[in-house]
């Protein structure tokens, strides 16, 4: 505004000197002319007259006079600017100590804010790269009891798809496989997705070579697949002819496309392969993902009751729709972060507390220097230079330090993506496209700015006010005013926002530790080996896949230490089966447990203890009575205070008849304890067990468990050989239990590992801010201190009085740190566990850290206080 003031006044007197000169011409003609003889009235005619266009004459002299004035006004300008930088850079290399430790600190600062924006951007606020991307969305299931259901039937999909008028295209695809790939002499595994023809129609995804799926050969069945551009380049050399033959899970497929990177969809995908569909199977067989794009002018809230009126008809005229009770329509992306949203919006909103911080520790720091900087200030007060420009200097200070806080801040952020991806990339959605770029540094450019002018501005201000008498008469000491104030509140600001983000992180880790302390319900120290048997040898004949488990199980039960080994389709810690079950004697609505198919040694070698009856074994075959185990949940809900052993029950979803015939009775023969299938997060559910020599349909893709005495990690090099010495063709997935409970424990640890970083930044940011404004407040009022020594005070009541003023500093920002983590941490609430967000235990703990913190932050300055020595301080000028 005063720059607006001060052209306007510029504009003013130039229009006024201006209109002065032309009058005083034009007077100079009139008065010769009446030297002449002439009238005045003649006179000023003819000199006006002689003028020419008066009017014309002077607007276009004022326009000239302006533009001169306002290029006088900028270069003038310009040179104060310029002369206030090279001032700032000979300050700043004067005082080399404040400019490193205030550098290093915009540089934490910023660094951390551009790594957080570059993960909100990329992840959260980026659309997808496929076209018109809000127009994507993801269809789910509704129950009776109007519950989500994230699978659906291709019974359903295929109405709506006919039925819908919302829908421009949508597709299914099957949740993510792995897949076995011969290549050449040997075999490799690979994630893969059995998708319906218009697939990528839908997502409008970018081939790098060849094309999509044809809705013809889908229906022919045609055996071709689709690669992703990695999987072609790690795999297949980057051959740059389609038509190259792969063997997928031992069919042999031809490639006719490769996807472009940023287009893979769902993400890590290696290959699609085609799934033609026809009104065949259950509506209760809910194995499919579904994905649309909406019409143009449909929103989710129109497609959604478009899809339930379908819905509820497939419901009323089928009771066995179990699944139809409504549809969930969300978009894409939205569904794709999931829960990392929340983290997201939490870590950014802690970096805005750090950077907050950072901001108030580098002003604070240069109050400091103001008893140096204060007779700089007051000459240059007392020989003209006034307010504007005595802020202008220390704003440009501040501004180069936080451009060079900026440029390596930078090196920061791109220090810590690098660190997050490599070790929780896997668990980050959209990791691959997380990347910094010329968005990114702009924003670090802003943000720089914004930064060096909220650490100026407040030290400016006060440094402004200047006071030359009350250098003069304080003998130089000091020379500004309400400098300890403005010192203090930022101080005490930092204590507070410290104390919110600590209480957090207390938070984030009481509810960790309680989640890692639950019980499992089995060993998580077993060894995993996830294999996939498929091809013309083992697709249609039950029996060689069960010889070929039965042969890994006893390869691998020979290597010394394997204590015991057991199959599942479906093993802890992964996906699962969930079957609407029909009990016995029971009429219990729409009542389901998880459902599992296991072998005879699946419960040792989990260590899941039996509690009645007995396990599976080789005898419960396809020739014998249908037989189940369930846990100790399903039992308690469905047979309470009564044995269940003997009972019959029926897994109605997962082992349906494509005729429509019931599912078979299933004798229950064993109860064992529970457990967190769905591991530490879960809760315990009710399952059913059955044995998978009876239910041959699951015995494609089983999961190996091998129990030993000794670490698993020590097992796997054995396991893999047996293994691959049964059928060399058939390659194992083989890790960890452990392995993959830290994969799913990973996003949670990326969580409280960020926060506590930045809770431990502000922590230390906020002592160093008490440090040293005692450290000042002692340098300052030393002169007081020594004489009161000199009157007899003790040593213990000057350490006394500097913790007083840290008290006065202290308190207020930890009470207001508290009524804001009070309030604030109510946020944080879907992301604890067993813990409440008013947890006094970290609330006390927050304050107990701050304390010994600060405690290390008075030390120093109390010590130099009660050291003083009063006569050495009273003669020093």
């Amino acid at each position: 505004m005063s720059k607006y003031l001060r052209l306007f006044r510029l504009r003013s007197r130039a229009d006024l000197e201006m209109d002065q000169e032309l009058e005083a011409h034009v007077q100079l003609c009139i008065d010769d002319l009446v030297r002449q003889g002439r009238s005045v009235a003649e006179a000023t005619g003819e000199a006006r007259a002689r003028f020419g266009d008066y009017e014309s004459s002077r607007r276009q002299l004022h326009r000239s006079a302006r533009q001169r004035d306002a290029a006088v006004y900028s270069r003038d300008r310009f040179g104060a600017i310029l002369a206030d930088a090279r001032g700032a850079v000979q300050q700043l290399r004067r005082a080399r100590t404040f400019t490193v430790l205030a550098i290093a600190t915009l540089a934490l600062g910023i660094g951390v804010a551009t790594m957080m924006f570059t993960l909100v951007e990329r992840i959260l606020l980026r659309p997808l790269p496929f076209p018109q991307a809000e127009r994507l969305v993801m269809l789910t299931g509704r129950d009776s009891l109007q519950q989500p259901v994230e699978t659906v039937s291709a019974a359903d999909w295929l109405d709506w798809q006919r039925e819908s008028r919302t829908l421009a295209t949508t597709a299914l695809h099957i949740r993510g496989q792995r897949m076995s790939i011969a290549l050449g002499g040997s075999a490799v595994r690979a994630n893969g997705q059995t998708v319906t023809a218009d697939f990528f129609r839908v997502l409008g995804a970018r081939f790098l070579l060849g094309r999509s799926f044809d809705a013809e050969e889908v229906q022919r069945r045609d055996a071709v697949v689709v690669v992703s551009e990695s999987f072609w380049r790690r795999q297949l050399g980057a051959n740059q002819h389609v038509g190259m033959a792969l063997r997928i899970d031992g069919v042999p497929r031809t490639v006719i496309g490769v996807v472009q990177s940023e287009d893979i969809y769902p993400e890590g995908t290696d290959l699609w392969l085609p799934r033609a569909l026809g009104r065949e199977g259950s509506r209760a067989n809910i194995n499919f993902l579904a994905i649309a794009r909406l019409r143009p002018g449909a929103t989710e809230a129109s497609a959604a009751a478009d899809l339930s009126r379908i819905a509820r008809a497939i419901s009323a005229a089928d009771p066995r729709a179990l699944y139809s009770h409504g549809v969930g329509v969300a978009g894409l992306q939205a569904t794709l972060v999931g829960t990392a949203a929340n983290s997201l919006r939490l870590l950014m909103g802690a970096v805005l507390l750090v950077m907050l911080i950072v901001c108030a520790n580098v002003a604070t720091a240069t109050l400091g220097r103001g008893a140096s900087r204060g007779v700089e200030m007051a000459i240059r007060a007392s020989i003209g230079a006034g307010k504007a420009r005595l802020v202008q200097q220390l704003l440009i200070e501040h501004l180069l330090l936080a451009a060079a806080g900026g440029v390596l801040g930078v090196a920061v952020a791109a220090a810590g993506l690098k660190t997050i991806l490599h070790f929780w990339g896997a668990e980050i959605p959209r990791a691959a496209d997380v990347r910094m770029d010329a968005g990114v540094l702009v924003f670090a450019l802003g943000i720089s700015l914004v930064v060096g002018v909220l650490a100026g501005i407040v030290p400016a201000l006060v440094g402004s006010r200047v006071s030359l008498r009350e250098l003069l008469s304080s003998g130089g000491r000091t020379a500004t005013a309400g400098r300890n104030t403005a010192g203090a509140v930022l101080v005490g600001a930092e204590v507070a926002m410290a104390i919110l983000l600590l209480v957090g992180a207390a938070l984030l880790i009481r509810s960790f530790r309680v989640l890692i302390a639950r019980d499992l319900g089995f060993d998580r120290r077993v060894v995993t080996a996830e294999i996939a048997l498929s091809g013309g040898r083992y697709d249609t004949l039950p029996e060689r896949r069960t010889a070929y488990w039965d042969a890994a199980s006893a390869a691998v039960r020979s290597i010394p230490g394997v204590t015991a080994v057991g199959i599942g389709n479906w093993v802890p810690l992964g996906f699962a089966g969930h079957s609407f079950v029909e009990i016995e004697g029971h009429d219990v609505a729409n009542a389901g447990a998880g459902y599992r198919a296991v072998t005879e040694g699946y419960f040792d070698a989990l260590g899941i203890p039996l509690l009645q009856g007995r396990g599976f074994t080789a005898r419960d075959d396809a020739h014998s009575a249908r037989v189940a185990v369930v846990n100790h949940a399903m039992a308690q809900r469905d047979w309470p205070g009564e044995s269940p052993i003997g009972k019959r029950v029926r897994a109605n979803s997962m082992e349906f008849n494509p005729d429509g015939s019931p599912a078979p009775w299933l004798e229950v023969v064993g109860v064992v304890a529970d457990v967190r299938h769905w591991g530490l997060n879960g809760d315990v559910e009710a399952e059913l067990y059955s044995a998978s020599r009876q239910v041959s349909r699951w015995t494609h893709t089983m999961t190996m468990l091998v129990r030993g005495s000794t670490p698993g990690n020590q097992l796997l090099p054995g396991v893999r050989a047996r293994l691959a010495s049964i059928d060399p063709e058939i390659p194992a997935d083989v890790g960890t239990m452990e392995d993959r409970l830290r994969a799913q424990l990973a996003p949670r640890v990326l969580t409280l590992t960020l926060l506590t970083g930045f809770a431990g930044i502000a922590l230390l940011l906020a002592s160093l801010g008490v440090y040293g404004v005692l450290s000042h407040a002692v340098v300052r009022r030393q002169r007081e201190l020594a004489v009161r020594a000199a009157l007899g005070a003790m040593p213990r009541q000057l350490v006394a009085e500097v913790v007083g003023w840290a008290a006065r500093i202290l308190v207020p920002g930890a009470v207001l740190g508290l009524v804001g983590a009070w309030l604030l941490t109510r946020l944080m609430a879907a992301q604890l566990v067993e813990v409440v967000p008013a947890d006094p235990w970290s609330y006390a703990g927050a304050l107990m850290v701050l304390g010994v913190v600060a405690a290390l932050a008075v030390v120093v300055p109390a010590t130099r206080a009660a050291r003083l020595d009063p006569a050495r301080t009273l003669q020093a000028p």
